[in-house]
């Protein structure tokens, strides 16, 4: 699911991180592992989203 502006913080990369530290802390081994792939497929789609805008600006640049 897309993040905007008024995504709770707890469904954001460092929100999954303080529940995760929780996790770890408290040896709650299956919910870390949960909270870890969540935060992967947060990151690789950030990653994606990234690549796609450079793409953008790089064909933007080459049509001036």
């Amino acid at each position: 699911m897309p993040k905007t502006i008024n995504t709770p913080r707890e469904e954001l990369i460092c929100g999954k991180l303080d529940f995760l530290l929780k996790a770890v802390i408290a040896g709650e081994k299956f919910t870390a592992i949960d909270l870890i792939n969540s935060i992967r497929t947060d990151a690789e789609r950030m990653e994606r989203k990234l690549i796609m805008r450079k793409q953008e600006a790089r064909a933007l640049a080459n049509e001036r």
